[in-house]
């Protein structure tokens, strides 16, 4: 839709921002676990630097909603390190101060979003139309759902980016909300294996790796069925290991790869 999200090196595409996701990760849980809570200013403030500078990088692409990703990231995996809290509650103050500043630099379609997701029926025909016709699929749906391929909302086209931001959408529709709880089920059984197995590590580093890990996911899976559910705003985040993508699976799986591999070494 006129974003520039893409790189193409030697005839393959592929997204930066997805790979600056793990790196973050990788970044952040090397700076958290050589804090030493002796109240180092940098152990706070250098990272938050790295994060800032990639997130507005990412933000004037424009992707809002991988920007904001990245900073909640640092704000998960910060809170449980040993960084003294006070610097997130001065961030946090100073945060909400420029709020006002932060709508000003928002593009119109942006602002139009964070519109519609207090009323879709202020625009039913545009900018509210793909989240209108996302609660009739679900609702359509209902106990067990309409049947594999069976989806009028997303069969007809009715629905926008079904194969990607909309795929629960589409599970919802066709299997309605049995298969919905069965999907969350799945998702919180991979959650609570990898906290699990945080919890069983003795290297920090690994440990604070692991972490970003799980809430980089749970953030995905929280945001794209809340976006769907009409409960959050639209924003270009995929459902990990169903929704299309490219970039976005492969760093998924190289993610689950670097997890297997220090599960398998601390055994």
């Amino acid at each position: 839709m006129g974003a520039q999200r893409w790189l193409s090196v030697g005839g393959v595409r592929f997204q930066p921002s997805e790979i600056s996701k793990a790196t973050t990760i990788l970044i952040l849980a090397r700076f958290f676990s050589a804090a030493k809570g002796n109240n180092r200013v940098k152990d706070f403030f250098l990272p938050l630097g790295l994060v800032v500078l990639n997130a507005f990088l990412i933000f004037k692409q424009p992707d809002l909603g991988t920007a904001a990703i990245l900073i909640i990231l640092f704000a998960m995996m910060g809170f449980s390190s040993r960084v003294k809290k006070r610097y997130f509650t001065i961030v946090l103050l100073v945060g909400l101060l420029l709020l006002p500043l932060g709508w000003k630099l928002l593009e119109d379609y942006q602002k139009q979003r964070l519109i519609v997701f207090l009323n879709p029926n202020v625009d039913p025909l545009g900018a509210g139309y793909t989240i209108i016709q996302s609660k009739v699929a679900i609702g359509s749906g209902k106990l067990f759902g309409k049947g594999f391929l069976s989806g009028t909302q997303n069969q007809f086209n009715f629905l926008p980016e079904r194969h990607t931001d909309f795929i629960f959408t589409v599970i919802a529709e066709e299997w309605g909300f049995f298969g919905g709880s069965v999907l969350l089920f799945v998702y919180w059984i991979i959650l609570k294996k990898i906290l699990d197995t945080a919890r069983s590590l003795k290297d920090s580093f690994a440990q604070y790796l692991i972490q970003g890990i799980s809430s980089l996911f749970f953030l995905h899976i929280f945001v794209n069925i809340g976006m769907t559910l009409g409960v959050l705003p639209v924003v270009g985040l995929p459902l990990i290991f169903l929704s299309y993508g490219g970039t976005h699976l492969l760093v998924s799986f190289m993610l689950m790869g670097i997890l297997f591999n220090i599960s398998q070494n601390q055994k």
